[in-house]
């Protein structure tokens, strides 16, 4: 999803500068044992082409130092390290969301960097009871379409559309209150004639990569596919609706491009202008 991949994109570029500054001045950096709450989303790992190890990370979204005494800070963190194949596996074996684990860390730009787990369950009440609050539910509720639910792994606001024989992640991004109602009017034309846009996006979807598929991803032994073959391939995941009415659509893509997700972007107002793999 559009979501995912941004952020996958700033995790690449806070990992490169991550390096770079933990590479420059590493010994000038103090080293801390901190209490802390992992977030939502797990330890993951990105890695640059043709690098053999992973920037693995992990958000904090609240710490303090070890002594309970100490304040708690509850602006988010990275916690991050340059691992190999088996290293990644051990830490998110050790280190999992929505916990709370005690470890020994170096200060550096925009987060820390990791040098020890020391506890990887922490039994520390207050950090356990923001631990606890920080995995309540949270809704948003509009007037005409109902309640979102925020996933928050992923920073959206989200619910289920009901079409024949499946369902539909309709979701908007979590961010400030006047851009998230105007992502909910385009959600609402969107869903006053749903089976207009999803037919008519899956055709511009057809218009734009069924030459590409044609010429590129023939599998084995597959001859050329029809455009009717491409469309009864296509089955509609996630919309994403965005402020000023412009959307993004990802279907499954039914092993025409070796699995990817096929996405349209387009606008309520008439007009697609982009579609890929």
């Amino acid at each position: 999803m559009i979501v995912v991949k941004e952020r996958e994109q700033a995790m690449g570029l806070l990992g490169h500068l991550f390096k770079k500054e933990t590479g420059e001045i590493k010994e000038d950096q103090r080293v801390l044992q901190i209490v802390a709450v992992t977030g939502p989303g797990g330890v993951t790992g990105n890695r640059e082409p043709g690098e053999k190890l992973w920037m693995a990370s992990i958000m904090l979204t609240a710490w303090r130092l070890s002594q309970a005494s100490e304040p708690v800070h509850e602006e988010p963190k990275r916690l991050m390290l340059e691992v190999d194949d088996e290293r990644l596996k051990w830490l998110q074996r050790m280190i999992k969301k929505d916990s709370v684990v005690r470890l020994q860390v170096r200060e550096a730009a925009g987060g820390f960097w990791l040098e020890e787990v020391l506890e990887s369950f922490c039994a520390d009440v207050e950090m356990q009871e923001i631990c606890r609050q920080q995995q309540e539910p949270v809704y948003y509720t509009d007037p005409v379409l109902g309640e979102f639910r925020l996933n928050r792994a992923k920073g959206a606001y989200e619910k289920q559309l009901l079409r024949p024989g499946t369902e539909i992640c309709l979701f908007f991004v979590q961010e400030e209150e006047d851009r998230m109602k105007l992502s909910l009017e385009t959600a609402r034309i969107l869903t006053e004639n749903l089976e207009f846009w999803v037919d008519a996006a899956a055709s511009y979807a057809a218009d734009q990569l069924l030459q590409l598929k044609n010429e590129t991803w023939m599998q084995d032994h597959e001859s050329e596919i029809s455009r009717e073959a491409f469309l009864s391939a296509l089955w509609l995941n996630d919309i994403q609706v965005l402020a000023g009415g412009s959307f993004r659509f990802w279907y499954s893509d039914g092993n025409l491009f070796g699995g990817k997700s096929v996405f349209v972007d387009g606008s309520v107002y008439g007009r697609f202008s982009r579609a890929g793999i």
